[in-house]
């Protein structure tokens, strides 16, 4: 795979998102091993984000050079509310948002056509994929998608440019496998384990569809199926009861400790 030099100097990148630490750390590890310039503004500073303490900032307005990317992993239906002081200090920046519920398009039109592309940064998922999935608002030129293939290849990453959809195609793809699954612990079919296990032998999976709910988080699998369903309107994407229930109780998976499996402090399962 080619590795695609942006310019003589490096873009700097603002790694916003709340709830994702673990994400934001993902990314700040890759921008740290290419040596490019970046910081960081969240709401929580977990144990994840302790090598990277130096590039924390509370705001757009302290940091230590002109912003030009924001890479947003805030999840839900919007974008951060940092992403508008960001907007207020360069009109021009390029927003990567993995706030996939609601299309790049939707987000353009509410931040005054700003360039905004949702890629499938969905926590748990990203960075173990070597492809980022690219979805453009429309009327982003030609130019800024261009860019944005350059930036994620000058990282290592190699880029698909997919519609501007809600869930885009791997995240839907994925949790419409894992929501199919749920149905089928919910409705005494197999066990989580069973399920996972058959998924793996049978289809070659890395990872069994309960397993990804629980590395993912089951709160963000029925959020994105809620989005889905919203924007479709199609029984298709109904969320299982369970996925729901386990959301509304706090068993969102490997970050609270328990979901479809149980884990210990270090994040690492616990055997039944």
């Amino acid at each position: 795979m080619a590795i695609f030099q942006l310019s003589e100097s490096q873009p700097a990148t603002a790694i916003t998102g709340f709830e994702a630490e673990q994400s934001i750390a993902d990314f700040a590890r890759i921008l740290s091993e290419k040596n490019l310039p970046f910081s960081i503004i969240t709401d929580e500073y977990s144990e994840a984000l302790l090598p990277y303490n130096r590039h924390i900032i509370d705001s757009f307005e302290h940091m230590p050079f002109p912003v030009e990317v924001v890479v947003d992993f805030t999840w839900g239906p919007s974008l951060c509310d940092l992403t508008e002081g960001a907007l207020a200090i360069a009109p021009n920046i390029t927003i990567f948002s993995s706030a996939i519920m609601t299309t790049a398009t939707y987000k353009r039109m509410v931040f005054d056509d700003s360039n905004i592309i949702n890629f499938n940064g969905l926590p748990g998922l990203f960075p173990q994929s070597t492809v980022v999935e690219l979805a453009p608002a429309l009327d982003v030129s030609p130019e800024v998608a261009s860019f944005a293939q350059r930036y994620f290849h000058s990282l290592g990453f190699a880029t698909e440019m997919v519609a501007d959809r809600v869930g885009m195609v791997t995240p839907r793809v994925l949790s419409m496998i894992i929501n199919e699954a749920a149905f089928c612990v919910m409705e005494g079919v197999s066990s989580a384990a069973d399920i996972d296990t058959a998924m793996k032998l049978g289809t070659n999976y890395p990872k069994g569809p309960l397993e990804w709910a629980d590395e993912i988080g089951i709160d963000v699998i029925a959020d994105l199926l809620e989005g889905l369903k919203l924007e479709y309107s199609q029984e298709r994407y109904r969320t299982c009861t369970l996925l729901k229930q386990y959301a509304r109780a706090g068993r969102t998976g490997r970050k609270s400790g328990r979901g479809f499996y149980s884990y210990d402090n270090k994040g690492n399962r616990l055997e039944l």
